[in-house]
């Protein structure tokens, strides 16, 4: 599985004409000028797939405003300003995932890659007949101004059809998720900084956490803790490290 399209609108430098980033399974980084949003990407996939609540929760600062518009109540009067406040916006977040790996599934044993994603993934779709098979999820935000505190109503959905459906409650082909749903799919998010090897060590220390609490580590937790110490010490090694 791997995620094929991310589809931003409102979030962050992306503004109201959606935009559609298409990966590929072999990608390993994102390469681009300051402010080209790649952070945005990283940010929009922890909005999506967080490991907390804090992570999965949008604030003011994920809503778009373009030139010229800044928070705040309408005008009464509806008098034109130079600088045109913004009360309320629709920010969505969609994430489309393919699965070559169902390539072939058909007429196998069960207990194969297509039973384990029929489980995982209780919402699926596809173009039509002989097509593969994918998953939509959509995270759908409501931003309000407030004077003393905003008002950001989110909801996450599976979509069951490959055309396109609107924003909002009323689509028969939109499911909410399900909370122990969402908890299946996690998303480890490492901001960049100078120090490697604490980079490594707060990451390895996240695994062996997360892999703790949802997995049977009774009798390999010790190996997975040398292997850690002995990663650690690779790194702490090289020269672009220890200086």
């Amino acid at each position: 599985m791997y995620i094929k399209e991310l589809r931003l609108k409102n979030f962050r430098c992306f503004g109201a004409k959606e935009e559609v980033i298409t990966l590929d399974p072999e990608m390993t980084a994102f390469i681009g000028d300051n402010g080209s949003g790649k952070t945005t990407v990283l940010r929009a996939l922890q909005r999506l797939f967080g490991s907390t609540s804090a992570e999965r929760s949008l604030k003011r600062d994920d809503v778009h405003f373009g030139a010229g518009e800044v928070p705040g109540p309408v005008n009464p009067n509806g008098e034109t300003e130079a600088i045109r406040p913004v009360a309320s916006r629709e920010i969505y977040i969609e994430a489309i995932m393919d699965f070559p790996e169902l390539a072939g599934s058909v007429d196998v044993p069960s207990g194969n890659a297509l039973d384990v994603s029929v489980e995982t993934f209780h919402a699926m779709s596809c173009a039509g007949p002989g097509s593969p098979l994918q998953a939509r999820t959509r995270l759908e935000a409501k931003w309000e101004f407030g004077i003393d505190e905003d008002d950001i109503d989110q909801k996450i959905y599976w979509i069951t059809t490959t055309d396109d459906v609107p924003f909002g409650d009323d689509d028969i082909a939109k499911i909410p998720m399900p909370a122990a749903q969402r908890r299946r799919f996690q998303l480890k998010y490492l901001p960049a900084t100078r120090n490697n090897s604490a980079v490594v060590k707060s990451a390895m220390k996240d695994l062996l956490v997360w892999l703790e609490k949802f997995g049977d580590l009774s009798s390999g937790k010790q190996q997975l803790e040398t292997q850690r110490a002995e990663l650690q010490k690779v790194f702490d090694d090289l020269p672009a490290v220890n200086g």
